[in-house]
């Protein structure tokens, strides 16, 4: 197991593996007990070894699993294994035969510490990632393992993917139609008893019935599901009332995912007490994960070269910030409302005209030059973000939703733009990737661009939400306020940000 990743930090070994790899330091308790998940490797080429002392006893909510809080012994530094699960384990680390006046942490907890929250390599943009990085949310191993319904979303999920990804369309592939026939009639048996009992269960498949059928385009059947969410939802005292938080994150970032996809107002969460809560807007955030729609200290400028921005990508965004944060905090005065919209007029002037792109030539001189034709994905970059402002910007400044933008020639190069970027690059600065495909899908149609933008801007969203809910919903609700200021002419929504 290395080091250098607090995703590897979690391999599970038996006692008899301590036994075998000299773990005898590690004080396992007498009576029988779960697999260790617990064990911090030794560093190698140092002689330093790490023991992780296991308090016996059941966690409220595990199952008779080792649980509690996490007391750590190195000046509050969280531990790369029992901070990444769900619930946290009660256990001490202790550092053991390191050399003299030796104080380093080992690599992989100044990670932990860095980042706060696992790394961002556990995103799924690209198809790819680490597993185990989903431990936050075991809460859906017994539903996953035991239920006789979920096995069928699975497969559903995959089925649908596999069609989409290859470009087929879902209503023409007979292995999707007949596995969702048998999610249904799972759904419908379900409802026939106790729904107090099966309330967690049913909500949890409808929700990801509804996400798939969102990303494949199939309107009509998502808003019923949406429609039956919202009734069960009620039927327990609103979001609260399910206990379930693991489920309720999940509903919460969806409701504004697709509100933003097609610019309405909350569904899920309409006229529920959760609406009343106050979400604190983060300050920080991991690596890459910087987003222009909250403020922050730093402006995109000064971490360019880290996120590997042009510096008139940079100037895009933090330009883009500006504009995001002066309607989100804006008092909705008629003299407020003048000002932002004329700040987004010159932005979109600005962006309308093509960018020298530090080449020494005026903006006058420069010519577009064709996606395909850039030499490097920075300038990729750079193009996407450049479309995706312009479009932003002219929403605000005319008072339209995005949706009314109709210059399919700048739609069709933005796509390009998008698509001329590695997915695996934007998994790297997935919090400016979330800005783009936002804005990319209100113009979707139920073809197969659209089902791409949606089903990435879904995964983004989810993603950096999984990663850290306040950062996430912070994205998801500031680019929802700006929409909404849009449909109400200025007038501030309810739960702005101020």
């Amino acid at each position: 197991m290395s080091s250098s990743s607090p995703s590897q930090a979690k391999e599970a070994c038996t006692r008899n593996d301590h036994r075998e790899r000299s773990w005898q330091n590690h004080p396992w308790p007498q009576s029988d007990g779960p697999e260790c998940k617990n064990r911090a490797p030794s560093v190698k080429g140092e002689s330093r070894r790490y023991v992780c002392d296991i308090i016996a006893g059941p966690a409220p909510s595990s199952g008779g699993e080792t649980g509690g809080p996490c007391i750590i012994r190195n000046d509050g530094v969280p531990c790369a294994n029992c901070s990444r699960r769900f619930p946290p384990v009660e256990c001490t680390v202790l550092r053991i035969d390191a050399p003299d006046g030796e104080s380093r942490a080992p690599e992989y907890e100044e990670q932990v510490v860095s980042l706060g929250v696992p790394h961002s390599e556990n995103l799924y943009l690209d198809g790819t990632g680490d597993p185990d990085a989903m431990v936050h949310i075991r809460p859906f191993g017994g539903i996953l393992t035991e239920s006789p319904l979920f096995p069928s979303i699975g497969m559903l999920m995959a089925s649908t993917t596999q069609s989409l990804e290859k470009g087929v369309e879902v209503t023409r592939n007979s292995e999707s139609l007949a596995i969702k026939a048998r999610v249904l009639t799972g759904i419908n048996e379900m409802l026939k008893g106790d729904f107090g009992s099966v309330a967690q269960e049913v909500i949890r498949s409808v929700i990801n019935l509804c996400v798939m059928e969102w990303f494949w385009g199939a309107d009509d059947s998502m808003w019923a599901h949406l429609r039956g969410m919202k009734h069960m939802i009620n039927l327990r005292s609103g979001l609260r009332g399910i206990k379930d938080i693991v489920g309720e994150s999940i509903i919460i970032l969806t409701d504004y995912e697709i509100s933003c996809c097609f610019e309405t107002e909350l569904y899920l969460q309409s006229n529920d007490p959760v609406l009343l809560e106050e979400i604190p807007i983060p300050t920080s955030w991991p690596d890459g994960f910087d987003c222009p729609l909250i403020r922050s200290n730093v402006s995109f400028d000064d971490v360019k070269d880290k996120l590997g921005l042009t510096r008139a990508g940079a100037r895009i965004l933090d330009d883009v910030r500006f504009l995001t944060t002066s309607i989100t905090e804006a008092d909705g005065g008629p003299a407020s409302i003048r000002k932002i919209q004329s700040t987004a007029s010159w932005i979109y002037s600005r962006l309308s005209k093509v960018s020298g792109r530090e080449s020494g030539r005026s903006e006058q001189d420069a010519e577009v030059a064709d996606v395909a034709d850039m030499e490097s994905e920075a300038e990729r970059i750079e193009e996407a973000l450049r479309l995706a402002g312009l479009i932003y910007s002219w929403s605000i400044s005319s008072m339209a939703q995005i949706s009314q933008f109709k210059d399919d020639k700048t739609l069709e190069r933005a796509y390009k733009a998008i698509r001329g970027v590695n997915l695996t690059r934007w998994k790297d600065i997935p919090g400016i990737f979330l800005w783009i495909m936002l804005v990319a899908a209100p113009s979707t149609k139920q073809d197969t661009r659209g089902r791409f933008i949606r089903r990435k801007m879904a995964v983004a969203g989810l993603s950096i939400g999984f990663e850290s809910f306040g950062v996430g919903i912070s994205y998801l609700r500031a680019f929802w306020l700006v929409q909404r200021w849009i449909a109400r002419q200025g007038k501030p929504a309810a739960d702005s940000l101020t």
